[in-house]
């Protein structure tokens, strides 16, 4: 349906009108979800070059296509472009949205992994602990993003070597988590796991037991991810 609309807009407006840019943003997008990246990247690229034409470099179109393009680049393995595309972005979801928005802290957390990914964990402490202290500051310190946050904040001391920082990092994380959700939550399992490891890092085993023991009975144990 969106390639048969194309050839129709190409007859009717020509390629260069925004609603052809939407078009092609949903082709691509629908395209991604089956996977076919090489055959989704040319339409964003197309879509953002008609986008950049026609509306400010801060409308929340831009926003949009910046950040699925940024996903398609991490998905084949283009960290520093990614990282590019969301450095761009960034300003732009914070002209939208303001400073204090989840969305932001969302973008933030992106740049997180994705420099992270390129060996820069220092930036990635940085980038982590902003998206925390506007996830905390927006919804609570028990709220599942803040959850979230802290588990990518703690992973990220421990691959730094400051194992009980991180350590004391997984234990909020998991605390938070139960006082909202209960103690079988599923993906606390990751968190109680992972703790568990620093603990053995650090040399306290004996606190570690109980953690893999508490794991082992929660099914599902997949960390929770950013949001695209």
């Amino acid at each position: 349906l969106y390639r048969r609309l194309l050839v129709i807009y190409e007859k009717s407006i020509g390629l260069s009108h925004p609603i052809v840019a939407t078009t092609l943003h949903n082709l691509a997008l629908l395209l991604m979800e089956q996977r076919r990246w090489s055959e989704a990247e040319p339409l964003l690229r197309q879509a953002l070059a008609i986008t950049e034409r026609v509306v400010p470099p801060t409308h929340h179109h831009m926003w949009g296509l910046l950040g699925a393009l940024a996903r398609l680049v991490a998905h084949l393995g283009r960290r520093a472009e990614e990282e590019q595309l969301l450095n761009r972005m960034l300003p732009i979801v914070v002209f939208n949205v303001g400073e204090g928005d989840a969305m932001v802290a969302n973008t933030l957390l992106r740049l997180g992994e994705c420099v992270a990914e390129q060996g820069r964990l220092d930036e990635a402490e940085m980038f982590y602990r902003r998206a925390l202290a506007i996830d905390e500051a927006a919804f609570g310190e028990h709220h599942f993003t803040t959850v979230r946050d802290l588990g990518w904040l703690a992973r990220t001391l421990c691959d730094m070597g400051r194992l009980e920082e991180g350590e004391r990092m997984f234990q909020r994380a998991i605390e938070a988590s139960d006082i909202t959700h209960g103690a079988g939550y599923e993906p606390v399992g990751v968190l109680l796991t992972e703790r568990a490891e620093a603990l053995i890092a650090l040399g306290r085993g004996a606190e570690a037991e109980p953690l893999f023991h508490r794991a082992s009975g929660i099914r599902g144990t997949a960390p929770v991810e950013a949001v695209e």
